[in-house]
């Protein structure tokens, strides 16, 4: 497996699991001396990862092919430091498989150059950034906890009881997907009516306390107005029931069914 001198493969696994943990370096170098009883010089631990990174490379292809073949993919992005520079660890997953990679870009640029969501005809599921949405290769979903988490933002910020009501809502129409999904695929007609006409009077609340901004007697300026963020959340809630149209391509009540049981049970 590994070719790093007289070390067997697991105390190389046991170091590599040591160096790649968040412990700050002293730390770390000190816990493996105290360990092993053996120091170890920094030529030999970056041979240590080398081998390591050149070994998983098969692995990552199989994992990248897996991902590419579901269903349902969902992908993030994350802001991190690399010997000082800023770089971005994207994440594609599903229940069985995870891909992490490190790039410069955060955008579409990175997640070609990762080479899945490029060839991937699932549905993805992710927060509103943009790049995701320039892939019509396939299909999308937005993530249930971003949502979550921008509602009580929403609420904390600008004190709207619309937005504590949704994010009420949304928990109790997965906790009543969840009592049911393991004898039933859907929840029964009259409760989807209900779900249904709370989700949009919640909709219409939201809009009526934040009516779209007026253009002024003044020379317009580029691009559309400012919409605040209440209002652009509000605006995505009405996506998210779009891009479920386009994933089943039914009737808006069977929509409304598979978006209350997928739009937050799908992240989970």
């Amino acid at each position: 497996m590994f070719s790093c001198g007289n070390y067997s493969n697991n105390f190389i696994i046991t170091v590599i699991e040591f160096v790649c943990v968040n412990i700050r370096k002293l730390k770390r170098k000190r816990s493996l001396e105290d360990l092993f009883n053996h120091r170890l010089s920094p030529g030999t631990l970056f041979n240590f990862n080398k081998s390591c990174y050149e070994n998983l490379e098969e692995t990552e292809e199989i994992i990248k092919e897996q991902l590419i073949s579901s269903s349902i993919l969902h992908n993030d992005e994350s802001g991190m430091n690399v010997n000082k520079d800023r770089l971005w660890l994207h994440t594609a997953g599903n229940k069985y498989w995870t891909h992490y990679a490190c790039h410069p870009k955060r955008g579409k640029e990175a997640m070609d150059d990762i080479g899945i969501l490029p060839f991937f005809q699932g549905t993805s599921q992710h927060d509103f950034w943009k790049s995701y949405l320039k892939y019509d290769n396939c299909k999308h979903a937005l993530c249930g906890a971003h949502h979550l988490r921008d509602l009580e933002y929403i609420y904390e910020r600008y004190e709207q009881p619309w937005a504590k009501a949704m994010k009420k809502l949304l928990c109790e129409i997965k906790e009543k997907v969840d009592s049911v999904k393991e004898h039933c695929d859907h929840l029964d007609e009259k409760t989807i009516s209900e779900f249904q006409r709370q989700y949009y009077k919640i909709i219409d609340d939201g809009y009526s306390a934040n009516p779209p901004p007026e253009q002024k007697d003044q020379k317009p300026k580029r691009g559309r107005p400012k919409r605040g963020e209440p209002l652009n959340l509000l605006d995505r809630f009405l996506l998210s029931l779009t891009l479920f149209e386009q994933i089943f391509r039914e009737n808006s009540h069977f929509i409304f069914a598979k978006f209350s049981s997928h739009f937050i049970c799908i992240s989970q």
